[in-house]
């Protein structure tokens, strides 16, 4: 069982008593599936996955393959710089809507929108357009203005943005929160015993 949204070990922010209680009931609906062992074997309640279907809802046109690299890319820098990969994900839908091709007068640049002669040094004469180089520069930079800021994050978001702080960063919450929502209910979904018994059944048909 993969773990839960209820682990955030890099987030900053305070959940919910909502989602304290969503999750404390997807806890006990865990523990209650004994009888349903096997069923995790089919079903992928890996949060990840939620996440890729999150993306796609917001736009269709990203290509399956895009989505599991900017995925993987938000949690590999996240970890890397203790920064919550869901907030990178947050940044990545305002800034460019999962469009790596991306680009604006200003010279802005792919998936976290970089300004490539502001960082020659962090892009050291890569494809700015790559899934992998975009978002480790734009993590990069992201969390230098953490650090200036000793994680203030309204001046981080001032520094990464440029603009009206306030309004970009909820802006990028509520992005990050929508993608949590969405974790916990598809979590609750697909973990509950209906749901399981009805899968269950359903191989079962299938393998006679």
């Amino acid at each position: 069982m993969s773990a839960l949204i209820c682990n955030y070990p890099y987030e900053s922010f305070e959940m919910t008593n909502f989602k304290r209680l969503l999750c404390f009931i997807f806890a006990l609906t865990v523990m209650s599936l004994s009888t349903f062992s096997n069923a995790n074997e089919y079903i992928d309640l890996d949060k990840r996955s939620f996440i890729k279907q999150w993306i796609k809802g917001k736009n269709n046109k990203v290509k399956l393959e895009d989505i599991n690299t900017i995925v993987a890319q938000s949690y590999k820098q996240g970890f890397k710089h203790r920064i919550d990969p869901l907030l990178i994900l947050g940044i990545i839908m305002v800034e460019s809507r999962f469009k790596k091709t991306a680009y604006n007068q200003s010279d802005a640049s792919g998936l976290m929108q970089v300004i490539p002669k502001w960082h020659k040094d962090k892009i050291a004469k890569r494809n700015i357009f790559a899934i992998d180089v975009n978002i480790e520069v734009g993590t990069t930079i992201f969390h230098n203005c953490l650090e200036k800021f000793k994680y203030n994050y309204n001046k981080a978001f001032r520094c990464y943005y440029g603009g009206n702080p306030a309004k970009y960063m909820n802006a990028v919450l509520k992005y990050k929160t929508s993608i949590e929502d969405y974790i916990i209910v598809s979590q609750f979904k697909y973990s509950s015993p209906i749901y399981l018994a009805s899968a269950n059944k359903q191989l079962e048909i299938l393998l006679r």
